[in-house]
């Protein structure tokens, strides 16, 4: 009680009283919330993580195929967690689509974009310091134009029914501007600009892949030319929201696959290749020419990541899965699998037992971080590749 209601009556005290801790209880419920810093806290404080942002931008480690419109690509926990025990300095967005993005086309010329996944999966893995780049696809179910079976040179059957169905294609030339305004929107968003950027953006995100696998007709419907004219829109808008912006191609086959595609590169793209393949870092052939990595971090802990099936065959084809053997010092290692999955994106662990102090495992499509007990180290490179320390 203060000394000015002492010397008020009591009830005129009580009545102050009240109303003074009424005021004291408005201030604290108006008062600016302890903002939450928008990085993972594995981070001492903000330069560190700039550092580690930095220095990232030229690591050629990465996670593939994050789909984003499903929940675990996006999830803060799930990627807090991989991002704090992988050694990841990227991550492929897959599979972003502009049917779900833009649902619905534009009324009275008003485009309305729901960005709401891509958001949440910039977030979550921008706050551990990863970069993205983004691989989109282009099939819209008001935008893009009629598919026919002239388009389509090996599909067959149900395969070829099913690629009318959802491969991406041109958009109708009156939807061509409509796909020019996305991709500048799409770009613009993300450019770090500083103009309709997303709210909590920490950097920018400037590399994008126009499509994916384009030389599978699962994938796109149409001709090289038609992929050609998709390009130049693709170019042309995105540098108009943001002229530092990379733009990736859909992916090449450097190997044929028997029986699904006859036929070998286009000239002009294997003199493309072979005048560019000797610029790859000495330290990248393991990746091109698909041999399994691994990474020690702590010296105890391995992720054994390679690349998938689209470049070079020296896996069994039947199962797509590659031995490797990893020796360890105990009886024991714990196994994370990191599976990126259609419906899915989550960690699979299980317990794993070593024979005569080697770990043979079994290699699929996705990364695997294996953990030693306590105490392990690894001590000598994997069977079929190369342990380096990062």
């Amino acid at each position: 009680m203060t000394a000015l209601t002492r010397r008020m009556p009591p009830k005129a005290a009580a009545l102050a009283a009240g109303a003074s801790a009424a005021v004291m209880l408005a201030m604290l419920l108006s008062a600016p919330a302890l903002a939450e810093e928008p990085f993972s806290p594995r981070f001492a404080d903000r330069a560190a993580f700039d550092r580690f942002v930095d220095e990232g931008r030229a690591s050629p480690f990465g996670l593939d195929y994050a789909f984003i419109h499903n929940p675990g690509a996006r999830d803060r926990d799930l990627v807090d967690g991989c991002c704090g025990k992988v050694a990841l300095r990227w991550v492929n967005f897959a599979r972003v689509e502009w049917g779900v993005i833009e649902k619905r086309p534009p009324k009275d010329g008003k485009h309305t974009y729901d960005w709401s996944d891509l958001d949440g999966a910039v977030k979550a893995w921008q706050r551990n310091g990863i970069h993205i780049m983004m691989s989109l696809r282009f099939f819209s179910p008001w935008a893009t134009a009629p598919r026919n079976d002239s388009e389509f040179v090996y599909l067959k059957g149900l395969a070829k029914w099913f690629a009318l169905k959802g491969a991406d294609y041109l958009p109708k030339p009156e939807h061509v501007d409509d796909l020019r305004r996305y991709v500048r929107s799409l770009v613009e968003r993300y450019d770090g600009d500083g103009v309709d950027d997303m709210p909590g953006l920490l950097f920018p995100v400037l590399h994008y892949q126009v499509g994916n696998e384009y030389s599978n007709e699962l994938f796109w419907a149409g001709t090289v030319q038609q992929y050609g004219r998709l390009l130049r829109e693709f170019a042309g808008a995105a540098r108009s929201a943001c002229a530092q912006v990379k733009i990736i191609l859909s992916g090449i086959g450097f190997e044929e696959v028997y029986g699904f595609y006859g036929v070998g590169m286009d000239p002009r793209t294997e003199a493309h290749l072979k005048k560019n393949l000797p610029r790859v870092p000495a330290g990248m052939w393991d990746f091109v020419r698909r041999t399994d990595r691994c990474t020690v971090q702590d010296g105890r802990q391995v992720l054994v990541a390679f690349q998938d099936d689209h470049v070079g065959q020296n896996h069994d084809e039947p199962t797509g899965e590659l031995s490797a053997e990893i020796p360890v010092p105990g009886p024991h290692a714990r196994i994370t699998h990191l599976i990126t999955a259609i419906d899915r994106t989550e960690p699979k662990v299980e317990q794993a037992d070593a024979d005569h102090g080697v770990l043979r495992l079994c290699l699929g499509e996705y990364p695997i971080f294996i953990e030693l007990p306590q105490g392990g180290t690894i001590a000598a490179p994997a069977h079929h590749g190369v342990l380096t320390p990062f």
